[in-house]
């Protein structure tokens, strides 16, 4: 990902990113606490000058159209099991082999006892 700093307002000297350059990360999990907690602890993150832009989807389904719109997205966090016990991880195989993108980063998650 391509990233250009700003000057700060406050301080010439000091690089910021513009507001439209946050990291895009996507959260695919149909727990809606999953999402809750996710947004709370890393509502402050910043990496690389730039912060966090959480975008959520609650199936694997809705995922996909997400993944369409958004060509850019640095990282997705994925839940294994949603609407089927496997749907993260054909969610995964979407990414990488329908869509041809090896760029953005997979975080595979589950909550599961044992797995």
């Amino acid at each position: 990902m391509k990233r250009i700093l700003a000057k700060s307002r406050d301080n010439p000297d000091i690089s910021s990113p513009a507001p439209s350059l946050a990291w895009k990360l996507l959260v695919v999990d149909d727990d809606p606490d999953v999402h809750t907690a996710t947004r709370l602890s890393l509502s402050r993150f910043v990496f690389a000058h730039g912060p966090l832009q959480l975008i959520h989807a609650h199936s694997a389904r809705a995922a996909r159209a997400l993944l369409t719109q958004h060509e850019d997205l640095a990282a997705a966090l994925i839940d294994v099991m949603m609407e089927t016990d496997t749907a993260g991880l054909e969610l995964v195989e979407h990414i990488r082999n329908t869509l041809d993108n090896a760029t953005i980063r997979i975080i595979i998650r589950t909550g599961q006892p044992g797995l």
